[in-house]
């Protein structure tokens, strides 16, 4: 099922995915996405995911991100990197 980040706590290790406007919102934990490969999730970030009900509510069992979202962060992180290091420390094209 697709589904928007609500929220994400990396310290408290959990978070929320809103699925629909008439569903419950599912629970998410850092060790569910760690296992997927995923180590942060932003707010109204979109993934994908598969949700049990275990009698606890729903959980994501599996987590996918969207391409579009990873290529976002890498972009994010990139800029973040220049901007405290300076763009000296920026990969020079080959020659």
């Amino acid at each position: 099922v697709r589904g928007t980040v609500k929220f994400f706590n990396a310290y408290k290790g959990y978070g929320s995915v809103n699925i629909g406007e008439n569903e419950r919102d599912v629970f998410v934990h850092l060790r569910t996405l760690r296992n997927c490969g995923i180590h942060h999730l932003t707010e109204g970030q979109e993934i994908l995911l598969h949700v049990t009900d275990e009698g606890k509510g729903p959980q994501a069992k599996e987590v996918k991100v969207l391409l579009r979202i990873r290529v976002m962060q890498a972009v994010i992180c990139i800029v973040c990197h220049l901007l405290i290091n300076g763009p000296e420390t920026a990969l020079k094209p080959a020659n």
